[in-house]
């Protein structure tokens, strides 16, 4: 991966965490995605090498958009990553307006009885 260029570690993560970290949070769901990664804006209209276009393959399932944001002006991405950890208990949902899966809830509810 150190022979990958900016834009394309930062491809790599995209595709990675749409199609793998947030899928169940995305698939039949419009998101928008902010990046400081100017190149990375133009995915959809630039020459890709195989490898990219494989990425983008396994993107077509999704429905969202590729925005850039300037660093200076991309204040989310700064406060997310210095973000402190909950305090204590279990938050209710990843996503505002999400329940938690019934199985997880059951697992949940058992261990906090323990």
């Amino acid at each position: 991966m150190s022979n990958y260029s900016s834009m394309k570690l930062e491809f790599l993560v995209l595709k990675r965490a749409i199609t793998e970290k947030f899928r169940e949070y995305l698939l039949g769901s419009r998101c928008v995605v902010f990046t400081d990664n100017n190149p990375l804006s133009h995915l959809f209209t630039a020459k890709l090498g195989a490898t990219e276009q494989r990425w983008v393959a396994q993107l077509a399932a999704f429905d969202f958009e590729i925005r850039y944001r300037s660093g200076k002006s991309n204040i989310n991405a700064d406060v997310l990553s210095r973000q402190n950890p909950p305090e204590s208990g279990v938050m209710g949902g990843l996503i505002p307006g999400t329940a938690v899966p019934a199985p997880l809830q059951q697992v949940l509810e058992a261990a906090s009885v323990e």
